[in-house]
């Protein structure tokens, strides 16, 4: 039994392993490529159809640091960035949006915050800056108005609320 285990551990370090490799290097555009008029649009058509694609101006980062930290966001707009940070436990972040542009920083840094962003009126601009620092924060903020347009907001300390209701 034991000659069994030696061989088949042998067997396993002793076996080559071998993987796709990247042997040679082509040029993707090159001379015989773009040969015609027909090749040349093609091409200068496919880099705009490209950019056109990169400038899709969604995204949303979100960083969880810690333990049992919640981030649930739904945004439904053409221009928008959302960056999230959870530095800390059981720290909570909803966010459902919709309008044209929006911008939304939050930094929770600290234990068990929460943070509530209601808005889905079809605002023009919803900007929202936001730190929470410390430990049983609240902020809730719902609906949509001028203050929403551009909201900053700087939470320190232990059991603040804050409840922000546009009309």
């Amino acid at each position: 039994m034991l000659h069994k285990k030696i061989f088949i551990v042998f067997l396993i370090c002793s076996m080559s392993l071998t993987a796709q490799t990247y042997k040679e290097e082509k040029q993707v555009v090159n001379s015989s490529s773009l040969d015609s008029k027909e090749k040349q649009l093609n091409y200068v058509n496919n880099l705009q159809t490209n950019a056109g694609f990169l400038q899709n101006r969604n995204s949303v980062f979100i960083d969880q640091v810690g333990q049992d930290n919640v981030a649930q966001v739904s945004v439904a707009s053409n221009d928008s960035q959302v960056k999230l940070l959870q530095d800390g436990f059981n720290n909570q972040s909803f966010i459902f949006l919709k309008a044209d542009v929006i911008r939304q920083d939050v930094r929770q840094i600290g234990n068990q915050n929460l943070f509530l962003d209601y808005s889905l009126h079809g605002a023009r601009s919803h900007k929202v800056n936001l730190v929470q620092d410390g430990n049983y924060n609240e902020v809730i903020s719902v609906g949509k108005n001028s203050i929403s347009e551009r909201l900053q907001l700087n939470q320190t300390g232990v059991g603040k609320r804050a409840f922000i209701i546009h009309n």
